[in-house]
């Protein structure tokens, strides 16, 4: 055995005149036993050491050439050296040092107070189950390492243990070593780690690598590649409690963060910055990733999954800003006060770990989460408790889809969720409780005008679901609620432009005529006229039910800018409740509805709806009183020439939904409408409208319509208002056209009432001609504004031969009348005598006789005694009908008809006036006979 000692060894650069290796003194006592054959080595040490290192550009090391292998020498193999038994002692390293210049990244690394101990290294039979408890101890870039443990490096077991206590190192100082260029920087950041280190191998089972201890990060910061802040973390905490990666086991007892923030941003790919931290993947290492289904199968069937659990992690202080790119407008969101509290977080199947969060949502909205989590599979259940959510920030995501700015409005919400995952299912989402939503405001973006208002919404006893979709509601509620329906100079809805449709073909204009249908009218038509179902028919509908609406303190303004001067009204006090909303089939919902217009007229809707079933079913009963028209005056003198005076509007409507047919009512009453100036317009009708309405009023000043409306909702033509304008239109031209017969269709005669025919060449009425005047009486009574012009007329042909036949008649009438006259005083006119068949001859030979035209006679000279038919014959022929007597006719049919109106009671004589007009016979009228009489009203 001998000890020996030395110093002062150095060691130049073979390339160069640096040291590369020196060592104060090396102290080594060494020994051979010749019995045992076993080298010992009881001392050896090392003071002072120090050696450079230096990477080249080619990755080459100052040291490279010491470490190629050299060629064996012909027959010498390595067998002999094996079996060499040695025990090395007291192996010691003080003060080592060393400096490593990384030429490629530029850095340099300085290692200081190197200090090793090694008490006992030895392979000898009776030191293999012994442990080797070395400790390490430095400095490297003044970052302070230590290393102590045990192990068993010639066990079979390989036992070994370390303890590895490293500080304050320095991470930005290390990133140049990651295996791809980092697209992040890390201006500062420290770790620390205490780990116990443990390794054995069995000759049964997969050797044991375990971990445990504690690690942490501080004062971490993480930019992304243009210098941007995007993870600010003071404080990182984690204490394993035990992690076998061998084995697939990782057990976290806590994991603490302390005040974190996150600055996230979203680019106008859609791409987050701290997914453009990660280095790219290459098109073949995407398809090698696979899927996460793939990724988990794979895993699994390796054997045991990886299993996961987290005692406990905390985190306090978070705040979180996100800017989201990707959208027209820009959207931010600040979270802040985040607070994060979980245990037993586990991969394990089925089992949950409790959590607890909140947060302050853009500065003022709370949210709060309390309940359990499991991983695998995912399921979350838990309390939910929002309040004061400030909706304008989420505006950006829906400004492309509405145009509506929102100025105000707080959301809310508290009750349970429960999100679950299911293999090939996808997730399902429950939540049950209540819904708010306070002070909402909002503006047409195009006219910056209020749009919609509502002081609260609330929805009691929720239960909305997604796979499978459900919603049911105990209770919604409105209060002062506030819309604005606009008609914009365009005849367009401001309704229309809010939502943005991708159909821009779809016409927004207000009265499309027909045959300008839309493409769902179109389509729905086609299905349709082929005999199959339409798209709604086939559709699944949304289990929805809603025990009870409520509405209170809701107001709907109207302006039309189209009209001038612009007309606007407001109906106000809208309140009720509509109970019973189900999408469930032979169901139906109980409207009651109130309303006033202009804080006077009542509105009023009652009845029963399922708006929500696939078979819609409707049967609504509304009922309107007493609008004042003056306000309307703006449409009355773009539509129909005249301003408006005075008058009031009421209806009552019905509207019977089922099956897909509309049955309705439509009673429209008005009041004292009276028409005013008149207007010049251009989209004024040219129809009668004063005569109209003094048509349709009553001797009350009252106009009464009922329009029934019936058709099928499957019919792309079909529109109420259109039909009700229609309807409208048509009395306006029979007005104009054929005002009696309107007048006798409003009094349910059904006849023509603007004329009365005689029989020719008489003026006397006939049965028909007196009901005429009985049914025309009574419209003219009703309607007291009316004048009538009287104008008779003749047929000049057959009212001349009628005209004959009747003065030949009354000829023989005549002759009876003396010879009543003898008998009797009685004031009888000649037209009111009676011949009988048996006198006829008596006193039609009488009138003959004492015509003076002359008479057939005999051979003597006298005169022939004639059969009945000559002697009509020739009276007929010897009576003369001049044009005057003609005219006089047609005055004495007009006189007739105006008698009988005036001895009717209801028609004073000062309304009705005798017109001569320019022709005896009328303008020829198919079906009609020329001996009439016509009237004209005014």
């Amino acid at each position: 055995m001998s000890d020996d000692k030395v110093r002062d060894i150095t060691i130049g650069e073979r390339s160069g005149p640096g040291t590369f290796f020196g060592v104060r003194e090396i102290r080594a006592r060494m020994g051979l036993s010749v019995v045992t054959g076993v080298i010992t080595l009881d001392h050896l040490s090392l003071r002072d050491p120090h050696v450079n290192i230096i990477r080249h550009d080619d990755g080459s090391y100052n040291f490279s050439d010491l470490l190629e292998k050299k060629e064996t020498p012909s027959g010498e193999t390595d067998a002999g050296k094996e079996g060499i038994t040695f025990s090395l002692r007291d192996i010691a390293i003080q003060n080592g040092s060393a400096d490593f210049l990384d030429t490629p990244v530029k850095k340099k690394h300085a290692l200081r107070e190197l200090n090793l101990n090694v008490p006992l290294l030895s392979n000898a039979p009776r030191h293999i189950e012994k442990d080797v408890r070395p400790t390490l101890s430095f400095k490297l870039n003044d970052d302070p390492y230590v290393i102590a443990g045990r192990t068993r490096p010639f066990a079979d077991s390989l036992e070994t243990a370390f303890d590895i206590n490293i500080q304050n190192v320095d991470i930005p100082h290390y990133l140049a070593y990651l295996p791809v260029k980092p697209r992040f920087s890390v201006p500062s950041g420290y770790l620390d780690i205490r780990i116990e280190a443990a390794f054995r191998q069995f000759k049964d089972k997969a050797p044991l690598l375990a971990f445990r201890g504690d690690m942490a990060v501080s004062k971490l910061v993480v930019n992304d590649d243009t210098g941007r802040t995007v993870v600010n973390l003071p404080a990182l905490r984690v204490t394993v409690a035990s992690m076998e990666p061998l084995a697939g086991k990782m057990e976290l007892s806590k994991v603490f963060f302390e005040s974190p923030e996150f600055t996230l941003d979203r680019d106008r790919n859609g791409t987050l910055n701290i997914m453009a931290l990660l280095p790219k993947m290459k098109e073949k290492e995407k398809s090698k990733a696979g899927t996460r289904e793939e990724v988990k199968a794979g895993r699994e069937g390796d054997g045991e999954p990886f299993q996961f659990i987290v005692g406990s992690i905390e985190l306090t202080g978070g705040k979180v800003l996100f800017t989201d790119r990707s959208l027209k407008n820009t959207a931010k969101i600040t979270v802040e006060k985040l607070e994060l509290k979980g245990e037993k977080i586990t991969l394990a199947k089925g089992s949950p770990g409790a959590f607890f969060t909140s947060l302050v949502v853009n500065r003022k909205g709370t949210m709060k989460l309390e309940g359990a989590v499991a991983l695998d599979p995912f399921s979350l259940k838990a309390k939910v408790d929002l309040k004061d959510i400030d909706i304008r920030p989420f505006q950006p995501y829906f400004t492309d889809r509405v145009r509506v700015s929102v100025m105000s409005g707080a959301a809310g919400a508290s009750g349970d969720l429960l999100v679950t995952q299911a293999p090939k299912k996808g997730p399902s989402v429950l939540y049950r409780g209540s819904v708010s939503l306070a002070g909402l405001s909002s503006v047409d973006n195009e006219t910056t005008e209020n749009l919609l208002k509502l002081k609260s919404f609330h929805a009691r006893n929720v239960e909305f679901g997604y796979n499978p979709t459900r919603i049911t509601a105990k209770g919604v509620s409105l209060t002062d609620f506030y819309a604005s329906i606009a008609v914009r100079d365009d005849k367009t809805v401001n309704l229309q432009h809010v939502i943005v449709r991708d159909d821009a073909a779809v016409d927004g204009r207000i009265g499309t005529t027909a045959g300008e249908t839309t493409a769902p009218e179109k389509e729905r038509s086609a299905c349709a006229a082929a005999g199959g179902r339409t798209p709604s028919d086939t559709e699944e509908s949304v289990p929805v039910r809603i025990d009870i609406v409520t509405l209170q303190g809701g107001t709907i303004r109207f302006h039309d800018q189209s009209v001038r001067p612009a007309f606007s009204t407001t109906l106000g006090q809208i309140a009720g409740r509509i109970s019973g909303l189900s999408s469930r089939l032979n169901t139906a919902a109980d409207v009651e509805l109130r309303g006033a217009l202009d804080n006077a007229a009542p509105l009023e809707i009652t009845g029963k709806i399922n708006p929500l079933s696939k078979n819609l079913y409707v049967d609504l009963k509304a009922s309107f009183r007493d609008m004042d028209l003056t306000p309307a005056t703006p449409y009355s003198g773009r539509y129909a020439g005249y301003t408006i005076d005075k008058g009031k509007l009421s209806f009552d409507v019905r509207y019977l939904i089922e099956k897909r047919k509309l049955d309705s009512t439509n009673t429209i009453f008005i009041d004292q409408l009276t028409l005013g100036e008149r207007v010049e317009s251009p989209d004024a009708t040219k129809l009668p409208v004063k005569l109209a309405i003094a048509l349709l009023k009553d001797r009350r000043g009252q106009i009464k319509l009922d329009l029934p409306v019936t058709g099928s909702l499957d019919d792309p033509e079909f529109s109420v208002g259109r039909i009700i304008l229609k309807i409208i239109v048509n009395l306006l031209t029979k007005a104009a056209t054929a005002p009696f017969a309107l007048i006798g269709a409003l009094f349910g005669s059904g006849e023509e009432l603007g004329y009365i025919e005689f029989d020719y060449g008489r003026a006397v009425l006939n049965e028909t001609g007196l009901k005429k005047i009985s049914t025309l009486s009574k419209a003219l009574s009703d309607k007291p504004s009316l004048k009538v012009d009287i104008e008779g007329y003749v047929d000049p042909e057959r009212d001349r031969e009628g005209l004959k036949q009747y003065l030949v008649q009354r000829k023989v009438k005549a002759q009876k009348l003396r010879d009543l006259m003898k008998k009797s005083t009685a004031d009888i006119d000649v037209d009111d005598v009676k011949v009988e068949q048996g006198e006829y001859e008596k006193y039609l030979r009488l009138a003959y006789k004492a015509e003076k035209f002359p008479k057939p006679r005999n051979m003597i000279g006298l005169q022939k005694s004639l059969p009945v038919e000559e002697m009509e014959k020739l009276m007929l022929t010897n009576t003369a009908i001049q044009e005057e007597d003609l005219q006089a006719l047609a005055r004495r049919r007009s006189a007739r008809v105006m008698q009988a109106l005036v001895r009717s009671g209801q028609v004073e004589a000062g309304r009705l006036f005798i017109v001569d007009p320019r022709s005896i016979a009328p303008q020829k009228k198919e079906k009609l006979k020329d001996s009439r009489v016509e009237f004209k009203l005014k």
